[in-house]
């Protein structure tokens, strides 16, 4: 009997292998990814400490002032410069917040559609997008600027994964977050608990090995996407499962508190690179804060109907408005990309000229 098993057993991981790999492979070829690439696949979740932010005890993490390096430059308050004539904050301003793709990742200062925005308009903007942050941190950082900025106009930055990072309580890293309590909605993690990385915990060979694989990667990031993400440097854990609900209460929150002086508002929505690929419809949880912030009297932006004509035309074309990777991953927005929407907010901005703006193409 145990010499019939052994061939069994070997032969089902032969088997085994051989499905994988052509799993593998196919899903590759797919989603035009490099068949022969095997980098680290989670690491576009890196930690936003390990990024080179610093701890804050309202926000979790803050991007640094006055950082000098060679296309990425900021200011007091870890505002990011839009050129490098930028030295201090303008009040009267457009104000802009948000996560990594209002702060313009991968591009230089010139190239973020804040900065673009500023050119295109000839409107002082004020560049305070925070990687990986939620929407729960984008509110809260606007509340915290609006009394430096005096802004004439409030932008939210709106990436698809900020909303559901605002049902975490640890995104990486502990943050703030809202839940109900006794019918009221309540800001918890304050102050935001600080964590030590200096002696990160090593992760096992296996999962390290999994990470290597797209197949495995899509997978684990659909069903147990926290543990699949958390390991000795990163910590994933959520305190509610309604994303769309609790951003719905951040922007009501946020318009409430721009009534008071009469200060309008407006939301960007953007989407990663390979959603357009897939040509998905969008989540429910993006559908639900698209009608409450159009409910609230936000004037909204959203790429969407635009780069889906793109995708449908040419993913040649689509990939030059993102930042693509030697591995064929799709990264932030381009310079090209950025451009796009810096003109479709444009259009939408009533103070301005309409006529002499036209979307990029």
């Amino acid at each position: 009997m145990k010499s019939r098993l052994i061939p069994l057993l070997i032969y089902v991981i032969v088997v085994g292998a051989t499905l994988l790999a052509t799993l593998e492979v196919g899903l590759r070829l797919y989603v035009k990814q490099p068949v022969l690439a095997f980098g680290d696949f989670r690491g576009a979740n890196l930690m936003a400490l390990e990024a080179g932010a610093k701890y804050d005890e309202t926000l979790g993490w803050v991007q640094p002032a006055h950082i000098t390096a060679d296309g990425f430059n900021t200011m007091e308050y870890g505002i990011r410069k839009n050129s490098s004539r930028d030295g201090s904050i303008s009040q009267g301003a457009i104000l802009a917040v948000g996560d990594s793709y209002t702060a313009g990742s991968e591009v230089r200062d010139e190239e973020s559609w804040p900065a673009q925005l500023e050119a295109l308009a000839r409107i002082p903007v004020i560049n305070a997008g925070v990687g990986g942050y939620g929407l729960d941190q984008i509110v809260l950082s606007a509340e915290r600027l609006l009394p430096i900025v005096r802004p004439r106009m409030v932008i939210v930055g709106v990436y698809q994964e900020a909303i559901v990072r605002a049902k975490y309580s640890s995104y990486g890293v502990p943050k703030p977050y809202f839940v109900v309590e006794d019918g009221e909605w309540r800001l918890k993690n304050q102050p935001v608990p600080q964590i030590s990385l200096s002696s990160p915990r090593e992760e096992p060979l296996y999962r390290i090995a999994l990470a290597h694989l797209l197949s495995v990667h899509i997978f684990m990031q659909r069903f147990f996407f926290d543990w699949w993400f958390s390991n000795g440097r990163t910590l994933f854990e959520t305190a509610s499962d309604t994303p769309g609900k609790t951003s719905c209460y951040l922007l009501e929150r946020l318009q409430q508190r721009l009534a008071v002086d009469r200060i309008p508002a407006m939301i960007v929505v953007q989407y990663p690179g390979y959603s357009y690929i897939r040509m998905r419809p969008r989540a429910d949880h993006v559908e639900d804060v698209l009608r409450c912030a159009r409910d609230l009297g936000y004037e909204v932006v959203d790429e969407r109907e635009h780069l889906s004509k793109l995708a449908q035309q040419s993913i040649a074309r689509l990939r030059e408005y993102y930042v693509m990777s030697p591995t064929g991953s799709y990264g932030h927005m381009s310079a090209q990309g950025n451009a796009l929407i810096a003109s479709l907010i444009g259009n939408r901005l009533p103070q301005l000229d309409r006529a002499r703006i036209v979307p990029s193409q």
